[in-house]
Parts: C-alpha cells; structure tokens; sequence
C-alpha cells in the first residue's frame, strides 16, 4: 500500500511542520521531492494499491486507510457490556453510564432472584420515576455519536453500562441499548459480564 501526494501537496505539508526535506540538500525543496520519487520507484512498483493523499486531511487519510486495510469482518463493531461497579468497570469502553439511580430491583422480594433480561424486571425499572427521561435522553445522544465515530473510522466502539451488581439495571439497559442500536454497524455484541456473579445490593 503506497501513499503518495502532489508535489505542491508536499510542499505545503513540510511548510506546516517548518520542517526541511530529509533529501534537500543543496538544491530546491522540489529537487529533494524528486530524489524521494526516485529511490521510493522500486516500492511503488511493487505496491498494489496507491492512495494519493493530496488535498485530504491527517483524519481523511486515517479514515481512508482504515477502510481500505481492515478484515470488513471486523468493522463497525459495537459491543454493548453491562457490568457491575463492584467489580470495576471494564477498561476498554468508550463510553460508560451510570445507572445505580433506576429503581433497584434487588430490594423486590419476588425480583431479587431474577435479572434484567426478564420482562418483570425491565417492566419494574422503566416504570420508576425519572427512567423515560433518561432513556429518551441517552436514546438521543448515542443517536447523534454512534454514527460520528463510525464514519471518522472508529470501526469499534464499546458502551458499558454500570449498575452495582451488574445483574439487574445495567442489564435491562444494555439489553434495550442493544436492541435501539445494533442494526447501526454491521456486527453488534451483548455482553452481560457480571449476571451470574453473587447478587449484589
């Protein structure tokens, strides 16, 4: 894969960085850029694949490269992880939401054994006061960034949700999240990684 620009391209990036050509020597900023052409030939003959840069930006470029080198089996991933904040938040998301303020089904003698996939449990959470704002809230803003980090070449974005115990709110969360925005990338992964741990307050 080789990279190449415009002469003037060149010229104006090495300007930015007020740097000199590496092969100027005595001559013009021109006469480096054509020795640089001259020994990189061998390489541009074996390349496959030449991207010319000229007229796009660092993050164009990114975006460019991004696409054109990854496994398209591996783009546009969004992985959605509930957890539970007792056992610390996973280190890898990109975002994390709090949701230890939605009703707490532990304190629900005939919830307290079941998780956030059952219905009963989902019912009771979105039932509590404050929790349509929210999600309406959170609905809107992952709207808005999900496809912004998408199309600026971030093919993987992790969402973690954190509750106490990781096995009743933030469940119902990311199970809803899942559903609302998995059809956005091209593979989507639920992961509830403390559900089976002990029952946590």
């Amino acid at each position: 894969f080789f990279l190449d620009a415009s002469d003037e391209a060149l010229l104006t990036r090495f300007e930015a960085t007020r740097r000199r050509h590496p092969l100027h020597g005595e001559g013009s900023f021109l006469d480096g850029i054509a020795r640089e052409r001259d020994r990189l030939k061998p390489i541009l003959e074996l390349s496959d694949r030449v991207l010319d840069t000229t007229g796009l930006t660092l993050p164009e470029i990114r975006k460019k490269l991004v696409h054109a080198l990854s496994d398209p089996s591996s783009q546009d991933y969004i992985i959605f992880t509930s957890f539970g904040f007792k056992y610390g938040p996973p280190a890898d998301c990109d975002f994390i939401f709090d949701v230890r303020f939605l009703a707490n089904p532990f304190y629900v003698p005939e919830l307290k054994s079941m998780s956030g996939r059952e219905q009963e449990v989902q019912e009771y959470i979105w039932k509590s006061p404050g929790a349509g704002e929210f999600w309406e809230k959170l609905v809107a803003l992952l709207g808005q960034v999900i496809p912004l980090y998408l199309t600026a070449g971030k093919s993987h974005l992790h969402i973690g949700v954190g509750c106490t115990g990781g096995r009743h709110r933030s469940v119902a969360v990311a199970e809803r999240l899942s559903g609302q925005f998995g059809a956005c990338a091209k593979k989507c992964s639920l992961r509830h990684r403390d559900i089976l741990r002990e029952q946590g307050w």
